[in-house]
């Protein structure tokens, strides 16, 4: 199953937009996110029953009642105000409780939940029995039997329910909304919440895509807006190709991809990208194969500390843990596997990590140095030329120039971020807005700057 283009699309064409079946947002969110539109504000009014649900006014609280089943919802939360309820527990609940009150076409996404295989070993029969298989299988079950809880204190009427419980139906919605569903966030890429988009769900992976995903509600606009899912092309396409999309961070490296996609999603990634740098991986380092992956070991547990500090609000350790990860990842460079895609990879998502800290403890010069080494490494991949991660290091790096009254730097990777963004958002977008404003006071500056030399040069020539 898959999306496939009917006509050729061009960079930048919107190829699908599709409104959230059912949404939850993160509640590690805070008290300030819509649960509706998703949009912030310190000025939320709380649901008087379940005392956890929040919206901008009446128009998403209907929103919400209506279409996304918060009149069931708002009980079993009412009922479990001490448990935190996984976010995939409430989204398939969610689903549920609308499919059921919906017509008949809503029917086709129940069937399709009951033919989705319900644990890791169904979904490859050729998997072997191992521990992680029944780590898995436990994780379920335990998500299956608070989602049959959460459904009882619902007061949801069990007649319509009870013949969905049967043959391993719950466990199959749950497996597949968790590899259907889509992670939502904004313009920044800060993650708000998980949405079913029915179309977009059959949109498969690959490393190297011609489309993105981009996002638009409340948070986008103005308050009221739906939650909605973008196809956004970014290479061109064909008629008849495949639309895919990155289910990862494309900038990520070949092994920490496999990696991910293993633990996420169950299956081992065979697109173009993935063969071209697992083969050379493999044909030049089957040797040091021991040294490499102990090397790799080391980097990603340096990462995983940093993210633990910095959840501590611990910033400088974090710093001091990711320059750790960075001369490992640069001694591997320059003397173990100099010419190794991989561990080129790896460079650019510390670089992007360490970036991101150094203006968070406001070392703005050594956070440029940084991004522009960022920059350097991404220049010779032009596949990735319209992705949003790169836009957002792009509009960072510009802001900083600007900052340090470099105004010639600033311009330039602005006018990058901004041709970028004009390809994948609307005008409307804020980050496309921030983005315009930050390049028309720079420009202004810089061409104030640029005539004022131009007049003292004439005048020491004395050129009237």
């Amino acid at each position: 199953m898959g999306l496939f283009a009917t006509k050729p699309y061009e960079v930048g064409n919107s190829i699908l937009v599709e409104e959230a079946y059912s949404w939850v947002t993160f509640r590690d969110n805070g008290p300030n996110i819509c649960h509706t539109c998703f949009k912030f504000s310190k000025s939320l009014k709380k649901c008087s029953q379940c005392k956890f649900a929040r919206y901008c006014g009446l128009d998403c609280q209907k929103k919400a009642w209506k279409e996304n089943s918060h009149r069931w919802e708002c009980k079993a939360i009412a009922s479990s105000v001490e448990a935190k309820i996984p976010s995939i527990v409430r989204l398939a609940a969610l689903f549920l409780f609308r499919a059921l009150n919906s017509n008949d076409k809503d029917i086709r996404l129940v069937d399709r939940c009951r033919s989705f295989p319900y644990s890791y070993s169904n979904m490859d029969s050729r998997s072997d029995e191992n521990d992680v298989d029944v780590l898995s299988r436990q994780r379920v079950d335990c998500l299956v039997e608070d989602l049959l809880r959460f459904i009882r204190l619902s007061h949801y009427p069990q007649h319509e329910v009870s013949e969905l419980f049967e043959d391993n139906f719950v466990a199959s919605l749950i497996r597949m909304l968790e590899m259907n569903a889509h992670t939502i966030y904004d313009s920044e890429l800060n993650t708000l919440g998980v949405g079913f988009f029915p179309k977009a769900s059959f949109m498969n992976h690959d490393c190297r895509p011609n489309c993105v995903a981009l996002f638009t509600g409340g948070f986008h606009s103005v308050s009221g807006k739906p939650i909605s899912i973008h196809i956004r092309c970014i290479r061109p396409i064909e008629a008849g190709e495949e639309i895919v999309i990155s289910y990862l961070d494309v900038c990520l490296s070949w092994m920490d991809r496999l990696e991910w996609l293993k633990e996420h999603y169950q299956f081992e990634c065979c697109c173009s990208r993935c063969k071209e740098e697992s083969s050379l991986t493999i044909q030049q380092y089957s040797e040091k194969l021991v040294d490499w992956k102990s090397d790799w070991k080391f980097m990603n547990r340096m990462i995983v500390l940093s993210e633990r500090e910095e959840r501590a609000s611990n910033m400088l350790r974090s710093f001091e843990y990711m320059n750790e990860a960075w001369d490992k990842c640069c001694l591997c460079i320059q003397t173990l596997y100099p010419n190794s895609p991989i561990f080129h990879w790896k460079q650019i998502q510390i670089a992007s990590r360490l970036s991101y800290l150094c203006i968070v403890l406001k070392k703005y010069s050594q956070a440029t140095e940084y991004l522009e080494l960022y920059m350097k490494l991404i220049r010779d991949k032009p596949e990735w030329n319209y992705f949003p991660t790169v836009a957002l290091e792009m509009l960072k790096l510009g802001k900083l120039y600007a900052y340090l009254g470099n105004l010639a730097s600033a311009k330039k990777y602005l006018e990058k971020a901004k041709r970028i963004y004009a390809n994948l958002v609307v005008k409307e977008d804020p980050i496309y807005q921030n983005c315009e404003k930050a390049l028309y006071k720079v420009s202004i500056e810089y061409d104030w700057i640029v005539q004022q030399a131009e007049n003292d040069v004439d005048g020491q020539l004395g050129i009237a």
